[in-house]
């Protein structure tokens, strides 16, 4: 079942400020109006697609799947603090293994930072972290312990899909198994923490909702109901949406210049990735494209 803490921290409650938001867009101009909806949510994640024009299929999805995995790990940060979060190097089992792969190979370094000279080190030879900034930043915690993360689930998946991984990741899953930490694998492997063992499919069935192609949508047990109509309420003075700063994740996949363009089609295969998580909250938290800028689609994981 559902983590009911995990939904709380991620899903739209009707409430200013509450949930989290990932926007899409064709371009970085479309894309950039995820701002008019500062105040609507809590947190939001872009989908970064449109800096790989040409790409391909294959790697726009990639593309997507990691926003949405960055967007739930934020739930599971919350849930589990002490396993998943970003706050330091020292408070949590994945910040931890960061820490201690940091400009080692095989290991970790995001090429936004910079390592000591003499890198890469030797295992047990971690650098310090956080380390200094390079051609970008993502040397806070909350970058750099997410980043890692997702290439350490998606090469523990075995996923042959074409994500970005560090120059001095493992690029295999037996390659990251023999590297990764027993404390890493035991949570990796724990249903309790519902973490993704294999590669996803992208196809799923759900009540009411289109999926890609392939998917089976069941038509809706009973007719929409209208909701009341009630007296316009004057809005409320927006406070300032948190967003992922100029470190985080996106800044990970520009590096490898695998961002691909937007289209309607994979504003479906977002969702269909959302749903196709059996550990994903339903409802999911708001997906935004640059055709539903003005509309508010609640998605659900289950019927």
């Amino acid at each position: 079942p559902d983590n009911s803490s995990v939904t709380n921290h991620l899903v739209h409650t009707g409430a200013q400020g509450s949930g989290k938001l990932l926007m899409c867009g064709s371009t970085q101009a479309k894309e950039s109006k995820e701002e008019n909806f500062e105040g609507q949510t809590q947190y939001s994640f872009s989908c970064q697609t449109w800096n790989g024009v040409g790409e391909g299929d294959a790697t726009m999805r990639s593309i997507i799947f990691e926003e949405v995995f960055h967007m739930i790990h934020d739930g599971w940060a919350h849930a589990w603090p002490d396993i998943f979060g970003v706050e330091s190097y020292t408070s949590s089992v994945i910040c931890r293994e960061t820490a201690r792969l940091q400009c080692v190979q095989p290991g970790w370094w995001h090429p936004e930072n910079s390592c000591p000279s003499g890198a890469p080190f030797q295992p047990g030879s971690p650098a310090s972290s956080p380390l200094s900034p390079g051609e970008g930043d993502c040397t806070d915690s909350g970058c750099d312990c997410m980043e890692f993360y997702r290439q350490a689930a998606t090469l523990y998946m075995g996923w042959d899909m074409p994500f970005w991984y560090s120059d001095y990741m493992p690029q295999t899953k037996s390659g990251f198994e023999s590297m990764a930490s027993t404390d890493l694998l035991n949570v990796m492997s724990n249903p309790t923490y519902n973490q993704p063992q294999s590669p996803l499919s992208g196809t799923y069935s759900i009540t009411g909702v289109q999926g890609a192609s392939g998917s089976t949508v069941s038509p809706p047990t009973s007719p929409p109901v209208s909701p009341p109509v009630s007296p316009p309420v004057a809005a409320p003075t927006r406070a300032k949406s948190k967003k992922k700063g100029s470190g985080s994740k996106s800044s990970g996949s520009k590096s490898k210049g695998s961002k691909s363009k937007r289209s309607k089609k994979h504003y479906y295969t977002s969702l269909n990735l959302n749903a196709a998580f059996s550990y994903l909250p339903s409802p999911v938290p708001y997906v935004f494209d640059e055709h539903s800028l003005n509309h508010v689609q609640s998605v659900h994981s289950r019927p």
